[in-house]
Formats: C-alpha cells, structure tokens, sequence
C-alpha cells in the first residue's frame, strides 16, 4: 500500500534551515562590511571636498595674508577649517573612523600656488578598512589610496 506523501519530514526541514542559518550569515557579514567600506568612504569625500576648498581658497588669496588651514585633532577625532584664527567649519569623524597619524594634532595648509611644502600620509580606519591620504611633495596634490 502506497501513501500519498505531502510535504517534508523533520529532517528535511531541519536541514533546509541550518543551510539558511549558513547562508544569512555569511551575507550578514557581507553586508557588515560593504556597510563600513561605505560609510568609510563618505567620510573621506567629505574630507577629500574640504581639501580641495582650503587649496582653491589659499590659491584664490591675491595678498597672501588670509589662508585657510585644515587642523586635525587626532584625540578627539575631529577636525576643523580655519581661516586665519576663525573657525568657519568644525567636522567630527564618526566613531567607527579615526584618523592614524603620529601627531596629536595636525595642520594642512596649502600656499598661494597650492602646494604643501612637505609630503605626508594619513591613514584612515575603520573596523574593516583602511584607507591612507597621501600628499605629493611640492605638487599639492593628494591620493586617496
């Protein structure tokens, strides 16, 4: 006598649902991950924007007298964009991003023909990432690498 058998024993249930514990997961820490990476790189476009303002406005300056400074607070993870002594714009990084450097503080200033004068490298973290800043000797260009 044959039974007519309609849907799944146990067993075939049980083991259909540790494939899709198995698979949930490894696309939950996919999606961890691609979540950093993003999140990583809005804070340098972010940072990337403002360099690229404070280098326009310190080759825009006739007088020279005025320039706009990029001071980083490596301990308190924040920086902001000075002109002359006034502070025009303060941006704190998130806390899952800091920025590496071997100074507690750090000043970027281009001059009147957008250079720095000197070549350096920061190094920006997150919990998955990590992406460094670094600027050219005398071309006043910087990569995000």
């Amino acid at each position: 006598m044959v039974k007519n058998e309609k849907g799944f024993t146990l067993i075939e249930a049980l083991i259909s649902l540790v494939i899709l514990s198995i698979v949930s997961l490894m696309s939950f820490t996919f999606i961890l991950n691609l979540h950093d990476y993003i999140r990583l790189n809005q804070v340098l476009s972010v940072f990337q924007a403002d360099l690229h303002h404070a280098r326009d406005f310190n080759m825009m300056q006739l007088n020279g007298s005025e320039r706009m400074v990029i001071r980083i607070y490596h301990d308190e993870n924040r920086y902001v964009i000075l002109v002359g002594d006034v502070v025009k714009s303060q941006r704190e990084f998130p806390s899952h991003v800091s920025v590496l450097h071997q100074n507690t503080i750090s000043n970027i200033s281009f001059n009147e023909r957008g250079n720095l004068g000197q070549g350096r490298t920061f190094i920006f973290s997150s919990r998955y990432h990590e992406r460094s800043v670094v600027f050219s000797v005398g071309a006043g260009g910087f990569d995000v690498r």
